[in-house]
């Protein structure tokens, strides 16, 4: 009588009580036949988590990097998540035609940011007695026009880089490899990265089949030649798939569909980011910012679950403060005047010497000497010398001025070829909603005029051609308008907005009229608004997932955490005082942990309580602590509820993440 009356008799549930079930059982009888046989219980148990471990593969695909490796490995492998494809001939020629990825550093806008930072820096320098010599930028461009290169022959060079031989003409290849093919090699290859931001990379793919299928040959080659587990073998192992914060329920759905039916994977659980950098640190509570290439999330994690209005996703990290750095290098005649980004080999020369001489400890900054080695395929390598000044701290505080960044078209193209997800029984966006994203986008989004012209220029076409579709999309901009202030007998009046709706719908009403984005994915949304929608529902319909939110990092930490004091201030004073730095976008960089100890304090007064950077907990390097945080969880007992089983996906699909995830889906 009670059958699927209860939320224990849905099909997963029934099937992980029986599976447990069948597990004691099983225990009870290898346990009566160890006491027989006298055999140690405690070494039995120690043998099968290892076991266990070692038939458990831990991914976590990143914008830049893929880190995979078994739950049982102390380290994982990193390879580049990219894969080049034997260019046509048509696409050579638009090849030769592509200029450099950054705009010039003589930028008007470019000019004017950078005149910010430096004015912050020089009050920070004065704040803390610094000592700035006034020729000092003088004499970094006095050297640097001068200086020349010293050619080092091959014999003379032991790092020299071993180039991707091509001759034979591969169709394709993968991860480090193609990133080691010269641009100039015959046949010509192109470079695909399948993520871009944290998420599918639109823009260069135009088909959604050929982007997955990258994604799958990029796996299946990390499996096969660092973990040396053919593909035959995957229906014996398990898989662990790290996902952000925010993520986009259509490509967590797509990822997982390829590990059970790409790559044949028996089990599959799903873990978040910033939880897993919680297990990684040995923590139970904390602020995460994970900055990556591309991509900067936080979120506060609250015994070890995470606060889901604290998430806030930011479209910038490293790749961002190499492209800075170039730009700042330039406008000191940098001597290497060849510098192209688009080449594989000059970003990884500005990739290494932003890793080793940017730095965020103002008492390192003055004029100083470096020396770099530049490797070109065919060419013998060169040793310049170059003076640098406040360069190389400049460029790490751009996080806190992320208006030098070029956000303005960086996720135009999200929702090209992947939908949106919705809601199939009400037809609203059901993606991750957290407020403190929500006011970050009310607050900086309208400052985008550039990108909300480009829309705007858009949506007036399609208002043109279909008035009556643009007064249903714009519908919910003038929600408190429609609203009736009366009702018809019988029936009770409406509750007054609150402060909170009135105040996002008044901002969501010029983001609108800017940029005739809004409205519901169905076309009765003027309805349900009438009716008074929730805050987050008109939250999700009023935000356009392509406009990028360039808010300051400590601001938006700033708001994360505000979101948590709301429900408890002393957590919140909790969180300020356990902020973990991890990713390889910031972390790595000398003392940036104090400066953003000293931008969080300072914005949010010195006087309601302390702010703490905490170091990587036993020395570990912060580029892999989310991973080693999903490899430890999958070790505990509660991992045995996350995992789906290739059946329960066959007949379920995404519908299992509703009571797989240990968090809400």
């Amino acid at each position: 009588m009670e059958y699927l009356k209860r939320d224990d008799q849905a099909m997963i549930l029934r099937q992980l009580a029986e599976d447990l079930a069948r597990a004691k059982e099983q225990k009870g009888l290898e346990d009566a036949k160890h006491n027989e046989d006298d055999v140690d219980v405690d070494d039995k148990e120690e043998q099968e988590e290892e076991a266990y471990g070692s038939k458990v593969i831990v991914i976590h695909p990143g914008s830049h990097n893929l880190r995979i490796g078994l739950a049982s490995d102390t380290y994982p492998r990193t390879i580049p998540n990219v894969i080049a494809y034997k260019m046509s001939p048509t696409e050579i020629e638009r090849a030769n035609n592509t200029g450099p990825l950054f705009k010039p550093a003589t930028d008007p806008d470019f000019l004017q940011v950078k005149k910010q930072i430096s004015q912050d820096f020089r009050e920070r320098m004065r704040f803390y007695k610094r000592r700035v010599a006034s020729n000092s930028h003088d004499s970094v461009l006095s050297y640097n026009k001068r200086t020349t290169p010293e050619n080092i022959p091959d014999h003379n060079d032991p790092y020299r880089i071993e180039w991707t031989d091509v001759s034979a003409g591969p169709n394709i290849v993968v991860g480090e490899k193609a990133l080691k093919i010269p641009p100039l090699s015959n046949p010509r290859y192109k470079l695909l990265w399948p993520i871009k931001y944290g998420y599918f990379n639109e823009t260069d793919y135009t088909s959604t089949l050929h982007l997955i299928d990258d994604q799958s040959i990029i796996l299946e080659h990390a499996i096969s030649a660092e973990l040396n587990i053919p593909k035959k073998d995957l229906p014996f192992y398990s898989a662990v798939l790290v996902i952000s914060d925010l993520y986009d329920k259509v490509q967590v759905t797509e990822l997982l569909d390829m590990l059970f039916r790409e790559l044949q994977f028996s089990k599959v659980g799903v873990i978040q980011e910033s939880v897993a950098a919680t297990f990684g640190a040995g923590i139970s509570s904390a602020c995460v910012i994970d900055v990556g290439a591309q991509k900067t999330s936080i979120s506060c994690i609250d015994e070890g679950l995470c606060v889901v209005d604290s998430r806030v996703y930011l479209p910038y990290g490293g790749d961002d403060i190499t492209l800075t750095l170039a730009n700042l290098l330039e406008l000191s005649q940098f001597p290497y005047k060849e510098l192209n980004l688009s080449y594989q080999y000059d970003w990884a020369l500005m990739e290494e010497i932003k890793s080793k001489f940017a730095t965020a400890n103002d008492a390192e900054v003055t004029v100083q000497l470096y020396n770099f080695y530049q490797r070109t395929p065919g060419r013998s390598a060169r040793k310049y010398s170059f003076k640098t000044f406040d360069e190389v701290m400049l460029a790490p505080m751009s996080y806190f001025f992320p208006d030098i960044f070029q956000n303005e078209n960086k996720l135009k193209t999200r929702h090209t070829l992947f939908d949106r997800s919705g809601d199939i029984y009400d037809s609203t966006f059901n993606d991750p909603y957290s407020e403190a994203q929500t006011s970050l986008y009310a607050q900086y989004v309208p400052s985008v005029d550039a990108n909300l012209t480009q829309l705007q220029q858009q949506q007036q076409q399609i208002s043109t051609s279909t008035p009556r579709a643009a007064t249903k999309s714009n519908s919910l901009a003038h929600l408190q308008d429609e609203t009736p202030t009366s009702s018809a007998a019988g029936t009770p009046a409406p509750e007054a907005p609150s402060a909170a709706t009135a105040n996002l719908s008044a901002a969501a009403a010029s983001l609108t009229a800017a940029t005739g984005v809004g409205g519901a994915l169905g076309g009765n949304a003027a309805t349900r608004a009438a009716a008074g929608p929730s805050l987050q529902a008109l939250s999700l319909a009023l935000m356009d997932t392509r406009v990028a939110v360039p808010a300051p990092l400590d601001q938006a930490v700033i708001e994360s955490i505000t979101q948590v004091s709301k429900v408890d201030e002393a957590r919140g004073k909790r969180m300020y005082e356990n902020i973990i730095l991890v990713g390889g976008g910031a972390a790595n960089i000398p003392a940036f942990n104090r400066l953003l100890e000293d931008r969080v304090a300072m914005w949010k007064g010195w006087s309601t309580g302390s702010v703490t950077v905490m170091p990587t907990p036993r020395d570990m390097d912060p580029t892999l602590l989310v991973w080693k945080g999903a490899s430890v969880f999958v070790k505990l007992k509660i991992a045995n509820e996350v995992w789906i089983g290739s059946r329960d996906w066959d007949l379920l699909g995404s519908r299992c993440l509703q009571y797989k995830c240990l968090f809400l889906y």
